[in-house]
């Protein structure tokens, strides 16, 4: 009886052992998932933050690109963007305070 014993609990740790290895492995499948979908949600995010900083960009060369001289002394556009420049700047003075 204890042979036959012996080789039941021997059985018994194999499958606990095989069980265990099945548990480890569905939990680090899980934790490939949770990666992906973390990686999917900072792609979400830079991609909106690189579409907002593009049309700042964009907003901010504009003055630039449409006027008719552009850099002149007497341009109303660029006196607007250096206007808007200046205000940015001073903000940026106060904030640091």
């Amino acid at each position: 009886m204890t042979v036959n014993s012996d080789s039941m609990s021997a059985a018994s740790a194999a499958a606990e052992k095989e069980c265990e290895k099945h548990e480890a492995a569905k939990r680090r499948n899980e934790q490939w998932e949770k990666l992906r979908e973390h990686e999917k949600e900072q792609r979400k995010v830079m991609e909106a933050s690189m579409a907002m900083l593009t049309e700042k960009m964009i907003e901010r060369f504009m003055p630039f690109i449409e006027v008719k001289d552009p850099g002149g002394k007497y341009d109303p556009e660029t006196k607007i963007f250096k206007d808007k420049m200046k205000q940015k700047v001073e903000d940026l003075k106060v904030g640091e305070l």
